[in-house]
């Protein structure tokens, strides 16, 4: 059950940072830090890997207005294989407290440049999602296997629910060298498909999103085809002489 929109909450979306259009929300900077892990998973089975680094400067998310399928608005993280995926973690934040959401969860392979094939999909709920800089870690059940590089992510389907009454995923803007994308939709006002998150909000270094694998074969650092860099948006330079 998704909670009710609030005066509240509209007063602090009209209050939070919006970059280049109303499409694109952000709740920091700040410092945001993990309160919780949600889930079961057997993690002295697995081997668990994420390039963030525990702390998150920022919290990103698309409008509802402009999700669309099959997942522009999504957010993904690569990761370098061979693996055996078992599971996934998310780290939200809300802006006022969400009781639940429905998402989707995404195993990706290697596309030109990022995300590519769809090679696993599971609906999964994440449920007390905190009040930012609170952040919670959820993690999920979600098995493929994969080459060389991967990709994991999440989108926010909008006949479920949607930004940003919703949640938006951490970020952590100066932690180790990751590989974060977003899938942007066309006419949002930035290039379209996979792309860096950074031309929409800044440096962003990884997403929070991590992946547990079952063994360590093959599993090591991102994948090394970080979003080619983009020349910065009028709307991020306003942002900087705002």
């Amino acid at each position: 059950m998704r909670r009710t929109n609030s005066l509240a909450a509209l007063l602090l979306l009209l209050a939070a940072p919006i970059a280049a259009d109303q499409s694109c929300v952000q709740l920091g900077p700040g410092t945001g830090l993990c309160s919780e892990i949600q889930g079961d998973l057997p993690r002295e089975d697995l081997v668990y890997w994420e390039s963030c680094d525990g702390t998150f400067e920022n919290a990103y998310c698309w409008d509802i207005l402009v999700l669309e399928e099959p997942y522009y608005g999504g957010f993904a993280e690569g990761f370098g294989g061979p693996a055996e995926v078992a599971g996934m973690r998310i780290y939200l934040t809300s802006m006022e407290g969400t009781a639940s959401d429905d998402v989707d969860l995404y195993v990706w392979t290697a596309g030109i440049p990022g995300p590519g094939a769809v090679v696993a999909v599971v609906p999964a709920v994440v449920e007390s999602i905190p009040v930012w800089p609170d952040v919670v870690a959820y993690d999920f059940d979600i098995s493929a296997d994969v080459g060389n590089r991967f990709y994991v992510g999440i989108w926010d389907d909008p006949e479920q629910g949607g930004c940003p009454w919703s949640w938006f995923i951490a970020a952590d803007q100066n932690g180790p060298l990751g590989s974060p994308w977003t899938c942007i939709g066309p006419d949002w006002g930035y290039p379209t498909g996979w792309q860096d998150p950074s031309i929409v909000w800044g440096s962003t270094n990884s997403m929070g999103l991590g992946v547990y694998v079952r063994g360590a074969a093959g599993i090591g650092d991102h994948p090394g085809d970080r979003p080619a860099p983009h020349a910065p948006t009028w709307g991020q330079i306003k942002t900087v002489f705002s």
